[in-house]
């Protein structure tokens, strides 16, 4: 199958991994440098297994199989390992039909490691935060109960309440307010240090 110069151009300058499939021969036809980079110059599509995830194979397999039949495949993810290190690849296939009957398999796999590691932390950083808010808020409602059984006292015209009991209800109030403002801080300050905690991913874009 013939490639014209300005698709393999682009292909080649590509961070994405390209690669063709024969499906005749089950042969790798073609591959783009950031492919070679990876799995150096495989031509056989099986000697790609070995890097998949062992709970992915059977589900790129399947995906493998239905764009041979002609499903067109588009953004499914597999963990992959290369050189001990694991990566998660957003990939899309298709089959095409030249006119000579040759039937390929183009593959299009893009690295999302970085991306499916920063939300993973975000998510984490998440379960953590609500996991303190649901703390906080348990432990706001006894407080913040004493302050309103207090202010309907205070509020009351039936209730007459003498100067001493009435200093005693607004002091009550007071350092139950603080206790209130004091548990607000925390979760303020443990969720700055928790969000000081989240990685920024950098990537310099080209």
């Amino acid at each position: 199958m013939m490639i014209t110069e300005a698709l393999r151009l682009q292909s080649q300058g590509s961070k994405h991994l390209h690669f063709l499939i024969d499906v005749n021969d089950e042969q790798i036809i073609y591959s783009n440098q950031s492919f070679i980079n990876q799995f150096s110059d495989i031509k056989n599509p099986a000697a790609l297994l070995p890097y998949i995830e062992n709970e992915d194979l059977k589900y790129v397999m399947e995906k493998y199989l239905a764009c041979k039949s002609g499903e067109k495949v588009e953004d499914f993810e597999s963990r992959v390992y290369i050189d001990g290190k694991r990566h998660v690849y957003k990939i899309a296939a298709a089959l095409l039909i030249i006119s000579t009957g040759q039937h390929i398999v183009g593959c299009d796999a893009e690295d999302i490691t970085d991306l499916k590691d920063y939300i993973n932390v975000l998510n984490e950083h998440n379960k953590k935060k609500n996991s303190i808010l649901n703390i906080v808020s348990h432990d706001l409602m006894g407080p913040i109960g004493i302050i309103q059984s207090l202010s309907g006292l205070l509020n009351d015209p039936e209730k007459k309440t003498d100067e001493q009991r009435l200093y005693q209800y607004i002091d009550l109030i007071n350092r139950t307010s603080k206790k209130c403002i004091a548990l607000i801080r925390n979760f303020i300050n443990q969720e700055f240090l928790e969000s000081s905690g989240v990685s920024v991913v950098k990537k310099k874009s080209n």
